[in-house]
C-alpha cells in the first residue's frame, strides 16, 4: 500500500481511538453518586412475593419494551412505561454488562406492585 494510505488509515484509528476514550470516560447513571436515586415502579409477575432489600436483576426484556426484574432464573417483576424507557437507555450504556442490579425499597401490601432503585453499592464493585 501506499504510504499515504496508511498514514490516512493511522488518522482515522487515532481519531476513533479518541472518540471511544471520551465515551468511556463519561458517567453514567450507575457511577453518579451525586445523582438522587430513582425508584421504579414494578408489577409482580404471577403473584411473585418479594421483601424489602432484595436484590433483583433487571434485564432487558426480548421485546425491548419493559425491564423484567429476576431474582435467580426466574421473573418476579416489570418495570414498563417511562420509567422502563430510562432504565433501558441505562442499561445499554453500561460497558457490555446488559443487566442492572436493583434493590427493592418498599412492597405495597394491597397490589403487590413493589418500587426498587439501582443498586449503586453492586453496580461498582
Amino acid at each position: 500500500m501506499g504510504e499515504n494510505v496508511l498514514r490516512g488509515q493511522v488518522k482515522d484509528f487515532e481519531k476513533g481511538r479518541d472518540r471511544s476514550l471520551k465515551d468511556m470516560a463519561a458517567p453514567t447513571l450507575f457511577d453518579r453518586p451525586d445523582v438522587i436515586a430513582t425508584n421504579y415502579t414494578a408489577s409482580p409477575v404471577n403473584g411473585s412475593a418479594v421483601q424489602p432489600g432484595d436484590v433483583l436483576h433487571g434485564h432487558i426484556s426480548a421485546d425491548g419494551q419493559c425491564v423484567n426484574l429476576a431474582d435467580g432464573h426466574r421473573t418476579v417483576g416489570t418495570i414498563s412505561g417511562d420509567g422502563a424507557n430510562t432504565l433501558i437507555d441505562a442499561i445499554r450504556g453500561t460497558q457490555g454488562l446488559g443487566f442492572a442490579a436493583m434493590k427493592v425499597t418498599e412492597v405495597s401490601v394491597i397490589s403487590g406492585f413493589f418500587k426498587a432503585t439501582v443498586d449503586a453499592v453492586r453496580e461498582n464493585q
